[in-house]
């Protein structure tokens, strides 16, 4: 039955009713915009990330290194910051999807009113054609009202919701490509460390030797340490007698070249000239800098990442080969995704609020063989490498997606949605499962071959240490304190030590053994086996956010102030 077959009487239901729905889901709507805004603009106030009580507590305590309650008393502050950042994110989010009912609620009752309205039979008596043309009037209002609501709330969601990358295109004038390039082979990867928890990205040393003893304010075991001129917590890489490091203080951003033999600063270049470059530094928190992302090399060249968006391309005599800039970041800390190389293509993750993409780019001559875009928000993460069968993957993980791409080309080959908050860990492997994690939500162990959670666990997460999986755990440090060990193939809990401190760096298997560098300076290393059987914990008497380095039976440490090159057992 048609709407203008109906009774008059059931015609006022439906109109009063569709006239109900309009008020309460524009009253809804209004009042989401309202909470939605004002959240913004309390949050950009505030700012909890660069909170100037949390700055004035990290110079007092750059003044005052050995007061520990004062640290204590940063971090408490620095993870109650976070929390907020994230409750104000989540928010926002969960917004969104009120506002789209909201709005598809108030579509719905407006069209049922100018439907209505338009069949509606002609009314006999003058009274009725007065209130028919009351009706159509209000009707009229409501949509006019409605339609001033939706493109409000467009408005909203957009500014909300959508931000982009500040910068200029990726600039397509790079210089020619070098003609002669040697690439490396599986074993020239294994024999140095050419990038973030070595080869891949997965925290396993290829050396079963390194010393178990060591005292950084004695002098014992450190056969030397010298000091690094810019800040920066990237990690150490290793390219045969060379050791790479990348520092930055917004101002300038440089790449230094250690010998390793001796600790000798064998260069020192200043990244300049990459067009596009911005003219302003972004703003960064203290724990990321402006030099987080560890470098990668292969051998011919290295490179290096900062968080205005440069990266840059040096030789190994440290000569600027080419650069470019994929535009100024948007994100609340500052970007720390590391760099890695798959057969002459260096993988640049780059996720940013609504605005992400991964990049395939020639390492010889800079040009961007691929890309692929990634709308999932901002990740801290590193891109992994994992052979699970005849295929080598790239694994990105984001909030929410774990992704697959093939290397070579940049396209997906699967993804699975799992999970949330701040992304910062990378993945872990082995024997065909893929570990996954992120703070306050859970941590995910995925079949490689079905590509479905096998199992997980939600609490005793990491927040930014990655988990290594050895022959009998999954080891995870915790960023306030704690290791905790897991059975790989179930998530079963096996062991829990606690710790002063937490945990930044990423645990290293060497041989039968884990390396594990807590926020102070301890290296705690302990047996692999499903219980807790510890070896030692030297201190190094400086703080630590890098993840060391194992070669040769010899440990290579970033410290916040210096470079430390620890011998062999004697």
């Amino acid at each position: 039955m048609k709407i203008a077959d109906r009774k008059p009487k059931e015609k006022t239901t439906i109109y009063l009713l569709a006239k109900s729905m309009a008020i309460v889901a524009g009253v809804f709507t209004f009042l989401v915009c309202v909470l939605m805004i004002s959240n913004h603009f309390r949050m950009a106030k505030i700012d909890p990330i660069h909170s100037p009580s949390l700055e004035r507590m990290i110079h007092e305590s750059e003044q005052n290194p050995h007061d520990e309650q004062l640290k204590e008393e940063i971090r408490e502050l620095d993870l109650l910051a976070r929390r907020a950042f994230f409750s104000s994110t989540s928010f926002n989010k969960i917004g969104v999807y009120l506002l789209l009912a909201g709005i598809a609620l108030l579509f719905i009752s407006l069209k049922t009113l100018a439907t209505f309205n338009k069949k509606i039979s002609i009314p006999e008596a003058s009274g009725q054609m007065e209130d028919h043309s009351r009706i159509s009037s209000r009707a009229r209002w409501l949509v006019v009202t409605g339609g001033i609501i939706l493109i409000g709330c467009s408005l909203t969601i957009t500014f909300l919701s959508h931000f982009e990358i500040t910068g200029v295109p990726l600039q397509e004038d790079q210089p020619d490509p070098v003609s002669t390039v040697n690439k490396p082979t599986r074993q020239d990867l294994e024999a140095n460390w050419p990038a973030l928890r070595g080869v891949d990205n997965l925290g396993v040393a290829f050396t079963d030797k390194a010393p178990t003893q060591w005292n950084g304010e004695t002098g014992e075991g450190v056969i030397w340490k010298t000091a690094i001129s810019k800040p920066g917590f990237s990690s150490p890489i290793i390219w045969q007698e060379k050791i790479f490091i990348s520092g930055g203080t917004g101002k300038e951003n440089a790449v230094f070249c250690y010998l390793s033999n001796d600790g000798t600063l064998l260069w020192e270049t200043v990244i300049q000239g990459i067009p596009g470059s911005p003219e302003k530094a972004p703003k960064v928190t203290a724990d990321t800098g402006y030099a987080a992302a560890t470098m990668a090399t292969d051998g011919n060249w290295v490179f290096s990442i900062y968080a205005n968006g440069d990266l840059a391309a040096l030789d190994m005599e440290g000569q600027q080969v080419w650069g470019r800039n994929f535009g100024l970041p948007k994100n609340p800390y500052g970007h720390s995704s590391s760099l890695i190389i798959y057969d002459g293509i260096l993988i640049v993750q780059f996720d940013h609020e609504k605005a992400g993409n991964v990049y395939g780019v020639d390492v010889a001559s800079g040009e961007i063989k691929w890309e692929t875009k990634r709308d999932h928000g901002v990740s801290w993460a590193s891109p992994s490498l994992v052979k699970a069968g005849e295929k080598t993957e790239l694994i990105l993980i984001s909030n929410p997606w774990v992704v697959s791409y093939d290397p070579t080309d940049g396209k997906e080959l699967w993804k699975i949605e799992c999970l949330g908050g701040e992304v910062a860990v990378s993945a872990a492997y082995g024997d065909g499962l893929l570990y996954v994690m992120s703070e306050y939500f859970r941590l995910a162990a995925i079949d490689m071959g079905s590509h479905q959670i096998k199992w997980e666990v939600d609490v005793d997460l990491s927040g930014v240490s990655s988990p290594v999986i050895t022959a009998h755990a999954l080891v995870v440090g915790l960023s306030d304190g704690g290791m905790i060990t897991r059975d790989p193939k179930t998530g079963d809990e096996l062991w829990f030590e606690e710790t002063d401190y937490g945990f930044y760096a990423s645990p290293i298997l060497v041989g039968d053994r884990v390396y594990f560098m807590d926020r102070s300076g301890v290296m705690h290393i302990f047996k692999d086996s499903k219980e807790f059987e510890l070896i030692g914990r030297p201190e190094l008497g400086e703080d630590v956010v890098a993840t060391p380095v194992f070669l040769d039976g010899f440990i290579y440490i970033r410290g916040t102030k210096h470079l430390f090159k620890i011998g062999s057992d004697s």
